[in-house]
Order: structure tokens, then sequence, then C-alpha cells
């Protein structure tokens, strides 16, 4: 199931994605989904008042909130689109907050550690300059990369 947000749903079709916006209201949830949050992660990139302020009335559970961006944005002179915010809900007290940062630039030991333990059937590098490297770094197993192009839809 997806929730799809109004915003994002105009970007995408703004975009000419109809066939992506067809699959998304396919399967569709709205807000009703919501009143037994305890099943449900929801990812958002900006925090939702009107979806958390639903959450708190129909479920009264504590919400957990995982910040996973720089704390620094969570600083006045960084401030990004939803440091308010965030700011604003860490304070509730049917709020569970946790920092967690986590980034997207791994280093090469840590990718072939993770690579190892996990023993992928398929690896496709993104947020990355050199994607060929990958067959390098993994030698005699490179056949399980797969080198996408940007733009481009894939199904996994």
């Amino acid at each position: 199931m997806v929730y799809n947000d109004k915003k994002q749903m105009e970007k995408l079709i703004a975009n000419g994605e109809d066939s992506l916006v067809k699959q998304i209201e396919e399967n569709n949830i709205n807000y009703e989904a919501y009143n037994n949050s305890e099943n449900y992660v929801y990812y958002m990139r900006h925090i939702k008042e009107k979806l958390i302020e639903h959450i708190r009335k129909s479920n009264k559970s504590n919400i957990n909130i995982i910040y996973s961006q720089w704390s620094g944005y969570l600083e006045k002179e960084h401030f990004i689109n939803s440091s308010e915010a965030i700011l604003k809900y860490k304070k509730k007290e049917y709020i569970n907050y946790c920092e967690v940062h986590t980034s997207g630039h791994a280093s090469k030991e840590d990718i072939l550690k993770l690579i190892k333990s996990i023993e992928p059937l398929k690896i496709v590098p993104i947020h990355t300059n050199n994607p060929e490297a990958f067959k390098d770094y993994l030698n005699n197993n490179s056949n399980i990369i797969e080198l996408w192009e940007d733009d481009k839809v894939y199904n996994v």
C-alpha cells in the first residue's frame, strides 16, 4: 500500500509520470489506514503536521519520530523546510523522538563489509560518481552488479 501526498502526486503529474501515478492510485491508502497506526511506518522527508494530528486523534499511543538528517539542520542558522516542525513535535509528550544520523557516504571498506555480510543477489550502485568501480571492488563476483541509467524506470 502507498500513502500519497497531494503535493508529491502533483509533481509526478507535472513530470509526466502517468504510469507511476496510476500505480500509486491503484494501491492508495488514506488517512483512515492510520487509525491503527502502530502497524505502519511512514517515511517523510518533511513532517506532515496534519497526518501526525490525525494519527494522534485516532490512536492514543505515542508516535515515534526518527530524525535521520544532520542535526545541524535543527539549528537556526541551517534551518530547512521541516526544521521548525521537528523542533515543535520533538517536545510533545506523545512523541518518542530519536535522532539517528544516516548518511549515504560509506567508505569502500564498509560497503564491501556490508556486501559480504548480506550476500545480495543483485547490487545496483546509486548515489555515486563511479558506479563502475563496484565491479572492480568485487573482482570475481562482479556479475551481481547492475549499472542502471538515470531517469529510467526499472522493475525490481
